[in-house]
């Protein structure tokens, strides 16, 4: 596997994270770690223009992995995934480094504390970018049959529950 182009977005979070992270200072370390052809950000880059900017850069500089520091995974990785692969990446290329959560809520009264430790997240999530393999989501044919063993009371409660399901 050749080296990766890596792209990294850094999302304000409206103040969430810009309040505390000095997220200027974030790209311009993350411009200049190895790997890192792009770098930028954005006041919400979960919205549709921050999305585009995703877009434009990928066209632009030829990226093939994406690392999106914003928010939980919970809330955007699908976004995010679902965005790479709309642009012809493997979504399993594309990762989150979670600073709201991790730097800027927990760090509010120390700035500097926060911005440090975005940028070591970050960049522990770009080297897990750069070794990322290609994944295809499996899939598996289910026959649908069950069988319950037991009449007593567990096993008619699940006879039924799988009855009603």
């Amino acid at each position: 596997m050749g080296a990766k182009r890596i792209g990294v977005f850094v999302c304000h979070c409206g103040k969430n994270i810009a309040s505390t992270i000095d997220v200027k200072r974030v790209v311009e370390e993350m411009r200049m770690y190895p790997g890192v052809e792009h770098a930028e950000n954005y006041l919400y880059m979960c919205s549709d223009p921050g999305q585009e900017l995703v877009r434009k850069a990928v066209r632009e500089k030829s990226l093939d992995g994406l690392v999106m520091s914003n928010c939980s995974p919970s809330l955007h990785q699908k976004t995010f995934r679902r965005l790479a692969g709309s642009l012809g990446l493997n979504p399993f290329h594309c990762e989150i480094a979670n600073i709201r959560e991790q730097c800027s809520w927990p760090h509010p009264d120390w700035p500097e504390v926060a911005t440090l430790k975005a940028i070591n997240i970050i960049r522990g999530v770009v080297e897990k970018v750069k070794r990322n393999e290609a994944l295809v989501p499996g899939r598996a044919q289910i026959t649908r049959r069950t069988m319950v063993i037991g009449a007593g009371v567990a096993g008619i409660r699940a006879a039924l529950a799988v009855a009603n399901a």
